[in-house]
């Protein structure tokens, strides 16, 4: 079964619509903790690299799930996706891709909330 949150999330961004997400869990824990406020943007035209936060359809065993995981290498227009802990999730295409994470509800001394344009991990 996949989440409520990544249902919505995935129809706002397949109408071109940014989506705010509060995903559950603890693979991306470090970078982005259970319950943290993360705004996805439409894929569009953006190019698509190592270390960017992308909502994605990941093949299961049994089915497939819907992620908030990271690009951990990209090759020909395919791309690896993993969690933050190092676990692997395999090779997707970009159609498998939803969107990209623009910020999160990381917090910073000076602002109280760290934005970036594009959240993009640096390992």
């Amino acid at each position: 079964m996949i989440a409520d949150w990544a249902v919505k999330a995935v129809e706002r961004l397949q109408n071109s619509l940014s989506a705010e997400v509060r995903p559950r869990g603890h693979s991306m824990k470090g970078l982005i903790d259970d319950g943290d406020l993360v705004t996805l943007e439409p894929l569009l035209s953006h190019e698509l690299a190592p270390g960017d936060i992308v909502l994605v359809r990941v093949p299961g065993k049994r089915f497939s799930h819907i992620v908030l995981h990271k690009i951990v290498s990209v090759e020909e227009g395919i791309f690896l996706i993993g969690s933050h802990q190092g676990r692997i999730d395999g090779w997707v295409e970009r159609a498998d891709i939803y969107g990209f994470a623009t910020s999160h509800g990381l917090k910073s001394v000076a602002e109280g909330r760290f934005t970036p344009a594009v959240l993009r991990t640096e390992d």
